[in-house]
């Protein structure tokens, strides 16, 4: 981080971090969503995905254009491909019916093919696109080539498949990366996803992210490389559509004709209503045997993995034992992890959960401020503490002069 005075700087491709303490990818993810949302209007674009029918790339890319981006702006973006050899058309849009419903199958001739994935690497870079739009397409593209290399037991660098070196899955990866930077939405979150029999890469690439899955079709493959690495880059969250007023759809199909389902992702795109709902888990257990030098820690590493909050209670428990009841909350992504490292870390031999409704106000970071939004119409602020504390450190300023 560069942090002067209500400016924060923040590396865009992955990488680890250090916050008094704190260090995990998905926590710094989470947290320049977050700082990122200070520059947007307080009224948060939701966007929602629904994998009920699996998802693909193309499927993604379809929903996107039904949603209404200009399949010409796509073909604009990625028109410096002709150059390197690609043939326009890069993608065909044909208007079908899954089930008598109305949708989008994007189809992509597969009339280039590449000698390794770091050829589709040199294309993306060559974009003349935003840095984010790039930093997320090469976000996806690294997140097939660590899965298939794991998949095959080889190097990265020694890849090379069929799933990674056709047009298709540079198409995807792109199109995928500009429809979601065109819509520009506060936050991105994605239903559990339907994965039919699984394909190992897929399964790897989910796996790894910690995507919730099911299955209701064991014949065909619902879920695939890309798009499982594209919802698992762009997704912010995972669970039930948020509360919204609805302002665009998209329906975009797959080509495979299932009997049992339309084969269709939906993207609904709107605005959240005044007070966010969602779906968090508190997890609890009763400690009396456990040294009180290591609650600390426990604590830190719980907030590293993903618990939005850690917080010790002093109880009695039977035969008048003083003891700590540990509360954790998460959300349902990060349960399992939580979960296991609470066994791992204390000396409890078991816990106790329940999934809880949750009312947050809405808020946008300012600096070292952060801003509430009541439903009335008045807004709270308070200084944020993590971030005054970077801020005292990098202007050697005492923390209180900055929390007052």
């Amino acid at each position: 981080f560069v942090f002067v005075r209500n400016i924060i700087a923040i590396p865009e491709r992955k990488c680890k971090c250090f916050i008094v303490g704190f260090t995990d990818e998905n926590y710094f993810k989470e947290l320049k969503r977050v700082f990122q949302r200070s520059h947007n209007h307080f009224s948060m674009k939701a966007l929602y995905i629904n994998c009920s029918s699996g998802v693909s790339g193309d499927m993604i890319v379809g929903s996107l254009i039904s949603a209404g981006m200009s399949s010409r702006y796509i073909e604009a973006k990625l028109n410096y491909l002709s150059k390197f050899g690609i043939k326009k058309p890069f993608f065909k849009v044909i208007k079908t019916e899954k089930k008598h419903l109305p949708c989008l199958s994007v189809r992509i001739d597969e009339d280039f093919s590449f000698n390794s994935p770091s050829q589709i690497e040199r294309l993306i870079k060559k974009g003349k696109f935003s840095g984010e739009i790039k930093a997320k397409a090469l976000e996806v593209l690294d997140e097939l080539v660590c899965a298939e290399s794991k998949v095959h037991g080889i190097s990265k660098n020694k890849i090379h498949f069929h799933e990674l070196n056709s047009k298709d899955t540079l198409v995807d990866i792109l199109s995928a990366a500009i429809g979601f930077d065109f819509f520009k939405a506060d936050k991105i979150t994605v239903s559990p996803v339907n994965i039919g029999r699984i394909n190992p890469a897929a399964a790897e690439i989910l796996k790894k992210n910690k995507v919730p899955v099911y299955s209701d079709d064991s014949e065909y493959e619902l879920a695939t490389p890309t798009g499982a690495a594209v919802i698992s880059v762009f997704a912010d969250s995972f669970g039930n559509m948020p509360p919204m007023t609805v302002e665009k759809f998209g329906f975009g199909c797959g080509t495979t004709v299932l009997e049992s389902k339309d084969n269709i992702l939906r993207i609904i795109i709107g605005k959240t209503l005044d007070v966010l709902m969602d779906e968090v888990f508190l997890i609890e257990t009763n400690i009396d045997d456990m040294n009180p030098q290591i609650y600390p820690d426990v604590q830190k590493k719980l907030l590293s993995i993903g618990a939005l909050d850690v917080w010790y209670e002093n109880i009695i428990m039977k035969h008048g034992r003083p003891a700590i009841k540990l509360s954790v909350i998460c959300y349902e992504n990060y349960f399992q992890n939580v979960v296991d490292n609470i066994f791992r870390e204390t000396t409890t031999g078991g816990v106790r959960y329940a999934k809880l409704n949750r009312q947050v106000l809405k808020r946008k970071q300012l600096g070292s401020k952060k801003e509430f939004y009541l439903p009335c119409g008045r807004k709270k602020s308070k200084t944020e503490y993590t971030a005054a504390i970077l801020t005292a450190k990098s202007e050697a300023l005492p923390v209180k002069d900055i929390l007052r």
